[in-house]
């Protein structure tokens, strides 16, 4: 039997300032009758302010089971998955130490151990220093509906946070975190919503998402259309595997996660004006649209930049698809 209901991964990298927010935001919300079990695994990923510091002097105040790991720098994936590796919860739920927790997490210990949810999904919120949005940030449906509407709704959608979700360990079971690439989100989280048999949706917003505009997710570099090329290039191995909708979707919304970032860096494309691509790609946040805006997203693709961004294979399978 696991020793805790849930164990909460957070990985560390010169957050310093943000972790008594982070780490005491969790402790507020966990009831005291529940505190033995729930555990904090926190990861020192190599810092170089005072995160160290902070660590010793906060994870004693939150007066809840925790593991400290301390590592040489090996990023987020690498820091995720040294959690993962000790995690003994029954799920496993991941928090960025920038961000907070909102809500009491007694209902969600409670929805834990009664149901056999193999993913619970949840809500959140963004927030500044200064203000909190009053909108949620994602769109879920009703668990009420089939779990093949859930899942074709989360690829559609593809909000694949893997902070935004809880997970039973079961089918965790020798998935971990690509290291050496950002955007690992999409391919862990994706892949546990294929595995699952039954999926929760609360749409309670339980996480404070802190924006930040240094921060990983809203800088883009070079290293994102590297990393992008090996989740596409995953998503089309998995997708001619198993030639499914889901597949299909979570390859077509790489693509365009990979034109959202060369647009961002470039500004400008080839025949294509900058506006209104960009106004094109944000309707594949609705479902209804999704075809469309792929169709025509990727057909008008420039030819210089398909030649030096993706094969002609990868762009021949998803046309002859949504055509």
């Amino acid at each position: 039997m696991p020793a805790f209901q849930l164990s909460i991964i957070i990985p560390c990298f010169n957050t310093a300032e943000y972790l008594e927010d982070c780490l005491l935001s969790v402790a507020r919300n966990v009831p005291s009758e529940s505190r033995a079990s729930v555990e904090l695994i926190v990861i020192n990923d190599g810092s170089t302010d005072n995160t160290a510091e902070r660590l010793a002097e906060l994870l004693p105040r939150t007066q809840l089971p925790y593991q400290l790991i301390e590592q040489t720098n090996r990023g987020l994936s690498a820091a995720r998955n040294a959690g993962l590796a000790i995690a003994s919860g029954r799920y496993i739920g991941f928090l960025d130490s920038d961000d907070i927790w909102l809500e009491d997490m007694q209902p969600l210990i409670s929805t834990i151990q009664t149901f056999q949810a193999d993913v619970i999904e949840f809500n959140a919120k963004r927030f500044t220093d200064t203000e909190m949005d009053t909108h949620t940030v994602f769109k879920l449906i009703d668990s009420a509906q089939s779990i093949d509407a859930i899942k074709k709704s989360a690829f559609v959608q593809s909000d694949w946070m893997v902070w935004a979700r809880f997970y039973q360990r079961d089918i965790l079971t020798d998935l971990y975190f690509v290291e050496g690439i950002t955007y690992e989100d999409v391919l862990f989280t994706s892949q546990c919503y294929l595995r699952a048999q039954n999926i929760l949706t609360i749409d309670t917003p339980c996480v404070g998402y802190r924006y930040r505009p240094t921060s990983i997710t809203n800088t883009n570099t070079e290293k994102d259309l590297v990393s992008l090329h090996q989740v596409i290039s995953k998503c089309l191995q998995q997708y001619r595997k198993m030639p499914s909708d889901l597949n299909f979707f979570l390859l077509c919304n790489a693509l365009i996660i990979y034109m959202h970032i060369y647009i961002n860096m470039h500004k400008s494309i080839i025949g294509i004006g900058y506006q209104t691509l960009r106004k094109l790609l944000s309707k594949n946040k609705e479902i209804k649209h999704f075809k469309l805006s792929s169709r025509l997203m990727i057909s008008n693709l420039p030819l210089y930049l398909v030649a030096r961004t993706i094969k002609w294979s990868t762009l021949a399978l998803v046309t002859s698809r949504i055509r």
